[in-house]
């Protein structure tokens, strides 16, 4: 094949089934990449709810055993004072959703 000057040139021949890959990579890429980001986002809502579920857990544990402590310290307070604390405590103790119930 010659160009217009005359001169000798090289055609380039792809085979058809490169640009078939091609044209497939191109349009599949973009539609992976969403999908792959999606369940990443979703293990990670997943994860943090497990550690927030977690956390509330340990929380309530430890705010049941304070608050047993002092429900057992002010259990039998003959004042007005150990008595309103007694009552605080055990407001806690069940807004913790402490067991066994009191």
């Amino acid at each position: 094949m010659t160009d217009q000057t005359g001169r000798a040139t090289r055609v380039v021949r792809v085979p058809t089934w490169w640009l078939v890959v091609g044209v497939v990579t191109c349009l599949v890429s973009p539609i992976l990449a969403v999908v792959v980001s999606v369940h990443v986002n979703n293990e990670t809502i997943r994860e943090g709810e497990r550690q927030r579920t977690a956390q509330q857990a340990e929380t309530r544990k430890v705010v049941c055993s304070l608050a047993t402590t002092q429900l057992d310290a002010f259990s039998d307070a003959e004042s007005d004072v150990g008595k309103a604390s007694y009552r605080g405590w055990l407001d806690l103790y069940r807004l913790s959703k402490c067991q066994p119930e009191r």
